[in-house]
């Protein structure tokens, strides 16, 4: 009987259209509704469309806090859950690296990391096959040490865990006692897989934990306190402008203790678009700026006060297609020029709320009276302001649900997931101990974000309290509501659906989702952020 009743089960999912298909014809059918502008319809899909995802974000937190509880009380299977200790790209040439290169890499990198480590204690100073035997007799503490002190172990150490448990952990721990090299686990003796894994798996909770000098940052003594990361892909001259005037009018502490990076996207040697006019406006207004520690000198271009410091990177754009990084790498081009101890990153498109400067300040780098998140003692992850839609700049009921998304964002943000649209923010401590933004062309911001929350959910003191997490800001970050009112609330609401849902559940690499998103119509100069 039971045999029967799970055959039928099979053959009814096997008949059942997948979730996919589902919205692939819902996005086919929102998309002609959208073009052939239907007033009567568009209403009902849009408010019918946000209020079944605002459903579907509330009980997927729920799930995903409750997994997390039954988690947190086993943390011997955390290893188990793809929890990484850092940031992953979801790249097309990430994923299909094998388990056993792997390996290969991450002996690697543990050989680069004892070299370059005085203080670890061995007395070897050849291979990793030399080493191996007095890695396998260290202590915990200097494991652990080892593993905070280096970036690349941390990323290969994740990608071997989550390529380990990404079809079946029950399979994924037989496996991790096998030294088969044609079930793809290495054997070549260089370093013993089956017995540093179990060591693996016992310290991951501690790998997790940020170090002490992560979550007790120092203001560190670059020249400004924050640095404005603004990616920019074909943006109008008018676009940025208007940004920068809302950050200068909004400031509420000194300009001159503000860096702002631009970063180009396209910056060929010749374009006939407006960010390269931008670019070499921008460029010609940095050469007369003024002094840091001048508060007499005028931008007539941007204000009353000039900014501390204005650059432009110009990318090409080969290096910053969908192969190539992206908007992650166009990112952490701004990251690599940045001069401050609080990274913000803050899109084209995107107006900062009053006093969005000290409001950021104070969230990550608090005093003990005022380090709280909802009245919790935590350490500050990130912080981010609620999304909000520029409804000013349009009249809003022209825009059938363009108020309903908006209460979705505001939902989303406080589930602890938003996006790039909020303006994040964190400590260039932080994000460099992280990996910063993985380089790939869409969903960078998810992929950080979602990680942070889900760390924020595992890691509880003895009081079952959360010891760190997202901070969000008073205000709202008004993101322009182009995309919405050229194509629809229905329409774009499923496209991100879509794409999160192949990202989460199908293994779609970020590239193959970006060429899926820009297949879609798009409007020139749209910054392409999944809202």
């Amino acid at each position: 009987m039971v045999t029967q009743s799970s055959s039928f089960l099979t053959t009814a999912k096997k008949l059942l259209p997948s979730t996919d298909s589902i919205l692939t014809r819902l996005l086919q059918w929102t998309k002609h509704v959208g073009e052939n502008h239907t007033p009567v319809v568009e209403w009902g899909l849009a408010w019918t469309t946000v209020a079944v995802f605002t459903i579907r974000y509330i009980v997927d937190y729920i799930k995903l806090n409750r997994r997390m509880a039954v988690l947190r009380r086993h943390p011997e299977q955390w290893w188990c859950h793809p929890i990484p200790i850092c940031t992953l790209a979801h790249t097309r040439a990430e994923l299909n690296v094998p388990l056993i290169e792997r390996w290969h890499r991450l002996t690697r990198a543990l050989e680069e990391a004892v070299g370059t480590q005085r203080s670890f204690p061995t007395k070897s100073s050849g291979t990793i096959t030399l080493l191996s035997k007095e890695l396998l007799a260290w202590s915990d503490t200097e494991w652990i040490t080892l593993v905070q002190s280096s970036l690349p172990v941390r990323r290969e150490m994740s990608y071997i865990m989550r390529n380990l448990v990404t079809n079946d952990c029950n399979k994924a721990i037989s496996m991790s006692c096998k030294t088969n090299a044609s079930d793809g686990i290495p054997n070549d003796g260089a370093l013993p897989f089956s017995e540093v894994i179990p060591i693996l798996k016992r310290l991951w909770p501690r790998f997790l934990e940020f170090p002490l000098h992560i979550r007790h940052p120092n203001r560190s003594n670059d020249p400004f306190q924050i640095a404005v990361i603004v990616p920019m892909y074909k943006e109008s001259i008018e676009t940025i402008r208007k940004t920068l005037l809302c950050a200068l009018s909004n400031c509420h502490g000194s300009p001159q203790d503000i860096q702002i990076i631009i970063v180009h996207a396209d910056g060929a040697e010749t374009t006939n678009d407006d960010g390269f006019e931008l670019c070499e406006s921008l460029k010609n207004q940095l050469s007369m700026s003024c002094p840091k520690n001048s508060t007499t000198a005028t931008n007539p271009a941007l204000g009353t006060t000039t900014w501390g410091g204005l650059e432009v990177i110009m990318l090409p754009s080969k290096s910053t297609c969908s192969t190539n990084g992206g908007r992650g790498r166009t990112l952490n081009a701004g990251i690599e020029h940045a001069q401050a101890s609080i990274l913000t990153f803050l899109h084209a498109d995107t107006l900062v709320p009053d006093g969005w400067d000290v409001q950021i300040q104070e969230a990550l780098f608090p005093s003990q009276s005022n380090n709280k998140n909802d009245g919790l003692q935590i350490f500050p992850q990130a912080c981010a302001f609620i999304m909000g839609i520029d409804i000013d700049a349009t009249r809003c009921w022209e825009t059938p649900g363009l108020l309903c998304a908006q209460w979705q964002g505001i939902l989303r943000c406080h589930c602890g997931l938003p996006y790039g649209d909020s303006v994040l923010s964190f400590t260039k401590s932080t994000l460099e101990y992280i990996g910063r933004y993985p380089e790939q062309p869409l969903m960078e911001d998810y992929e950080v974000m979602n990680w942070l929350r889900v760390r924020s959910m595992v890691l509880r003191d003895e009081t079952n309290t959360p010891t760190e997490g997202l901070v969000l800001l008073k205000g709202q970050a008004k993101c322009s509501p182009r995309r919405w009112q050229k194509y629809g609330v229905a329409y774009t609401s499923l496209v991100n659906a879509v794409c999160i849902h192949r990202y989460n559940h199908l293994g779609v690499s970020a590239e193959e989702l970006f060429d899926f998103y820009y297949k879609q119509p798009q409007q020139q100069g749209e910054c392409g952020t999944l809202l």
